[in-house]
């Protein structure tokens, strides 16, 4: 692998070389531009991280070739992650239940307020899940998840390899000089700090730069002695530089920049698809050329998503553990860029869009919330209430501790009254629990029951924020990873 840097990492050389190795092991950060590694190795203490720094201190090593060849192995890897991904939605059970889900939301958009309902998404996971599950524990739309985040993660690797690039011929660059070097140009300022200096056409022209004596055919005096006064050897040099110094301009100044390799492999993706559809496989419903069997890939997204949010707050809560049994990680945004390039490939960007699923998942959680803090006000009377009946069970010796007691019950009975005003609409609606706490025959709990009651409504209320949270991080960074592939 050859010497390594202080801020060298693994070399981008081993990477590529291993890239399916590399997408499955290591978890992508869209806003930083690293890569963190899921879980060490076993009995290292460390975790690796791969940032723009390192791959840059490793193209100093190899050179800038390396982004090509790069972009080549990425497509290769992606061309046989979409196969996998194209049997998946190809299977009969997949394929009858999404064409089933997109005929029903057509039917009852209306009814539905717009909002792909959160209870036929989960339902349709849990369906899944009947189907069988491997032994790592994982379900097939697991699988089809991390399908789709190693998609992802080799395309964030290929944008931190080109920013890497810049970052390096950046720093290159800041040595050679501009052309506001050349004494005659008719350029503004702006344009000629922009161009970057031609050593060969200096050398070259007549009167070019090198010795004394003499008028130049650009008119300034003192130029040099000519062509015939430069070796082929020295001319030959000054193009190579002046070769070099065209490619850092162009690298460092990203005219070329990370979405345009994007964009190409969102075209070469969709030539494929869409010319081996036309050329007599079936079409979408929508008399496209699309392949039928990913006409409905979007109506699967909303499991999708639901399945990432469930795996992203399991990872994290293993960050608090010292002993981690399984993938313990923070970010994971390698499933957004993988579902943006999806999406653009197939051009369903618009009926994803349709579907208003963070919108809907919102509204549920909002629900969700609503019914936690009803339990809650419904505790807090039923807490009450059995405070007051331990006090007057202790009060029944009488003198001033029944009157104590009974003082005590008076002001709960108040308390409860004026909050069942408050809740009337809810102790209405056909709860069990909350019609029954206000009446006279309930049975009171005993303190160990009340505070595993008190337990488990906190620990509802956690995980309803850590879903709320991971849902509001999922939209943010496919809106982000969107851009990329905007058309």
């Amino acid at each position: 692998m050859g010497s390594l840097e202080f801020d060298q990492g693994l070399d981008v050389l081993v990477i590529m070389r291993h890239l399916h190795v590399f997408v499955a092991r290591f978890s992508y950060n869209l806003n930083q531009q690293n890569f963190v590694e899921r879980r060490p190795d076993r009995g290292s203490k460390n975790l690796n991280t791969i940032s723009s720094k390192s791959i840059a201190a490793s193209l100093r090593q190899h050179g800038l070739g390396i982004l090509s060849t790069t972009v080549n192995f990425t497509y290769q890897f992606l061309a046989q992650k979409f196969k996998v991904f194209s049997h998946f939605l190809l299977d009969e059970y997949i394929r009858g239940h999404l064409s089933k889900e997109r005929r029903w939301f057509r039917k009852h958009k209306a009814e539905s307020g717009n909002l792909y309902p959160h209870g036929r998404a989960l339902g349709f996971a849990m369906d899944i899940g009947k189907l069988g599950v491997l032994e790592s524990g994982r379900t097939f739309l697991d699988q089809f998840r991390i399908l789709i985040t190693e998609i992802g993660n080799a395309l964030g690797y290929v944008r931190m390899v080109r920013s890497a690039g810049m970052h390096h011929c950046a720093e290159a660059a800041q040595f050679l000089p501009t052309s506001t070097s050349r004494h005659a140009d008719h350029k503004t300022k702006a344009e000629e700090e922009m161009e970057p200096f031609k050593f060969y056409q200096h050398l070259a022209q007549p009167g070019g730069s090198g010795g004394a004596g003499g008028t130049g055919g650009d008119g300034v005096s003192g130029g040099g002695l000519g062509q015939s006064f430069w070796s082929e050897g020295t001319l030959a040099a000054s193009r190579t530089l002046d070769t070099v110094a065209q490619t850092l301009g162009a690298n460092a100044g990203g005219k070329d920049g990370a979405t345009d390799y994007f964009k190409a492999l969102v075209q070469v993706f969709q030539q494929v698809l869409f010319d081996d559809s036309a050329d007599g496989n079936p079409t979408s419903e929508e008399g496209t050329s699309r392949p039928i069997h990913l006409d409905n890939f979007y109506m699967i997204i909303p499991s999708l998503c639901l399945s990432w949010i469930d795996a992203s707050c399991q990872a994290k809560n293993f960050m608090y553990k010292s002993n981690r049994a399984r993938e313990a990680y923070y970010t994971d945004d390698g499933f957004a860029v993988g579902l943006a390039f999806i999406l653009a490939i197939t051009r369903q960007q618009d009926e994803f869009d349709a579907l208003h699923w963070f919108q809907a998942v919102r509204s549920e959680l909002d629900r969700e919330a609503e019914q936690l803090g009803k339990k809650r006000k419904d505790q807090l009377r039923e807490r009450e209430a059995g405070d007051a009946n331990r006090w007057a069970e202790k009060s029944k010796a009488g003198g001033l501790g029944a009157l104590f007691g009974a003082g005590r019950a008076a002001f709960s009975k108040q308390r409860r009254q004026g909050g069942e005003e408050h809740a009337a609409a809810a102790s209405g609606a056909g709860s069990g629990t909350a019609a029954g706490s206000g009446g006279g025959s309930q049975v009171a709990l005993s303190p160990e029951e009340e505070e595993e009651a008190i337990q488990t409504l906190q620990q509802s209320e956690k995980r309803l924020e850590a879903m709320r949270r991971e849902n509001d991080l999922l939209f943010f960074s496919l809106s982000g990873a969107r851009i990329f592939f905007k058309r």
